[in-house]
């Protein structure tokens, strides 16, 4: 019976996409299932394992929230032969981004700070781009400065190259209410603390992307945009305008 190495390469690297490759684009992180086999009981009397991932795709934007589906993508073909992981290897990590909602642990799967130590650093080396949905200033942002060093770290001895922090509404409103209420000086604190952490990961070697939803001539908006700007420089994409590119800002 013929096997897969016996078809034409340009058939296998299509197998290879369809396995390997995210439809979206995108890699989220979940916690895998619990054993529905076990009782309760059983289960909390279960011997401790080390914490699992399962690499979910789902076909949504990178500036919208992923759902979690059922849907995994596995590296087990990546390690059936030598011959298939010197032509899988890199199509994964090349071509998917890590999606993830915030930096801790939310209630469908892991933070980027858990999956980055779970996975090791010969693993999280090989990641390229990832993509972070910015929460709240107070749900997070105190291990903020601590993955910005790991990702300079992973630019430097590794593969990566891409950072996508993207704003959504309700955050991005949160961010200039700190900028409105001046009596609220412990939101002026966390504010320019978030600053202060993104200047570190201005300062590393890979391209930045900063995309905030799209307003109207508020000068509170402009001032919260220039100020991200200024911090993290590279791109600022507002709505699906780009309104700079590194340091250079274009428009009012």
């Amino acid at each position: 019976m013929p096997s897969l190495l016996d078809l034409p390469r340009e058939i296998r690297d299509e197998i290879y996409k369809y396995v390997l490759l995210s439809p979206s684009g995108l890699i989220t992180p979940a916690f895998p299932p619990r054993c529905k086999s076990l009782k309760p009981n059983r289960r909390r009397n279960a011997s401790p394992q080390t914490t699992r991932v399962h690499l979910t795709s789902t076909p949504l934007p990178s500036c919208a929230r992923p759902i979690v589906s059922g849907i995994s993508i596995s590296l087990s073909l990546t390690r059936t032969c030598r011959q298939l992981y010197t032509e899988t290897h890199g199509l994964f990590w090349s071509k998917n981004t890590f999606y993830f909602d915030g930096f801790l642990d939310s209630g469908h799967g892991p933070g980027i700070v858990r999956t980055l130590k779970t996975m090791g650093q010969t693993a999280s080396r090989l990641i390229q781009r990832i993509t972070i949905q910015m929460p709240l200033r107070y749900r997070g942002y105190c291990a903020f400065r601590k993955v910005l060093h790991t990702l300079s770290s992973r630019a430097r001895l590794g593969h990566f190259k891409r950072l996508e922090l993207v704003w959504g509404e309700e955050e991005f409103e949160d961010l200039v209410l700190a900028l409105k209420v001046i009596p609220d000086a412990r939101g002026m604190k966390l504010l320019d603390e978030m600053l202060g952490d993104l200047w570190v990961g201005g300062e590393a070697r890979f391209e930045r992307v900063v995309r905030v939803p799209a307003r109207g001539g508020e000068a509170m908006y402009g001032e919260v945009c220039r100020l991200l700007h200024a911090a993290v420089g590279g791109k600022m994409v507002c709505g699906h305008e780009l309104r700079s590119d590194d340091h250079v800002w274009q428009g009012s």
